[in-house]
């Protein structure tokens, strides 16, 4: 399967599933929805495109530092209201993000499409963003030894080396695609982004942690690149 690795680091990041109005949530894993919203607009889609291709994609996160959940609070003008309305008061909105997280997140699929979007990320027509557009990577996001031929994105991840320093007895949480033997859903499958009709669908997964030690040694970019 060709697969593509895509860091996640940033000061502040953001992968919300259940946000509405003025209450904005923050999961703790990045969801596929959320990167798939980060290729989408490398490639320059618009928030009506057709997004069977993503959905197509298998999709796993490793997680190497799970990052601090915080709050904020902003003030919002022209807010969507409940009956379909805009108000056009300020709206005080408490949002959720996570503070110093490092993810790398995999997709996997048709080598064509997973082609494009590495070449996409790379020169991307839109400025990629970690959940919103003022949380900007702090690295870049892919591989910089470009696609893999794996079995699965949860292969791909553990054949990569770790970018954040870790002790051999650490475990690195992985969550990914598991289909029938999923242990717990996810409501993160983009059916739609556009803004009067985002829709996701569930998608099963299953989490396990493994063994730092079990990573391959070295950088996990070409350049040498190391997160404390």
């Amino acid at each position: 399967m060709r697969t593509l690795c895509i860091p996640l680091v940033g000061p502040m990041q953001s992968w919300g599933s259940r946000s509405r109005f003025t209450d904005r949530d923050c999961e703790r894993t990045p969801t596929k929805s959320g990167v798939a919203g980060i290729v989408a607009a490398a490639m320059g889609l618009g928030r009506d495109a057709d997004l069977s291709r993503f959905r197509a994609l298998s999709f796993a996160v490793r997680c190497e530092r799970e990052g601090a959940l915080r709050r904020e609070f902003q003030t919002a003008l022209d807010v969507a209201t409940a009956d379909g309305k805009v108000d056009k008061n300020p709206q005080v909105s408490t949002r959720y993000y996570l503070a110093d997280a490092v993810f790398v997140a995999a997709i996997g699929g048709d080598a064509a499409f997973v082609d494009e979007a590495y070449a996409a990320l790379r020169a991307p027509v839109w400025q990629p963003f970690l959940g919103r557009r003022s949380y900007v990577p702090a690295l870049p996001p892919y591989d910089t030894s470009g696609p893999l031929d794996a079995d699965s994105p949860r292969a791909a991840l553990l054949s990569r080396p770790l970018i954040v320093g870790h002790d051999p007895d650490d475990f690195i949480r992985v969550e990914y695609d598991a289909g029938g033997r999923g242990n717990a859903l996810r409501y993160d499958e983009p059916l739609s982004f556009a803004i009067t009709g985002r829709d996701y669908a569930a998608r099963p997964v299953r989490t396990e942690y493994v063994n730092a030690a079990m990573f391959p040694k070295g950088a996990f970019f070409e350049e040498a690149r190391h997160v404390s």
